[in-house]
């Protein structure tokens, strides 16, 4: 006869919810950095980091690449 091994594992704990106080004013420091970064619709601008180099020049399938964005990898872009 073979013997096989059983683990237990315990069921998740329930979480309990916790309110979290809402801030009325924001750090002022925050409010300076995020302040220019807000476009015309008020949206955080979105943070990427380039994963690879890109040359529209040699990579681009479009024809018309003169508007694509040019970078290097590692780069921080933001959108």
């Amino acid at each position: 006869s073979t013997s096989s091994e059983e683990q237990y594992v315990a069921p998740p704990t329930p979480m309990k919810t916790v309110k979290l106080k809402q801030q009325q004013n924001p750090p002022p420091i925050a409010s300076v950095f995020t302040s220019h970064l807000n476009n015309k619709t008020n949206n955080p601008p979105r943070l990427f980091i380039a994963l690879f180099d890109y040359d529209p020049n040699a990579m681009s399938p479009n024809k018309d690449n003169e508007e694509e964005l040019p970078f290097k990898e590692g780069q921080l872009i933001r959108v």
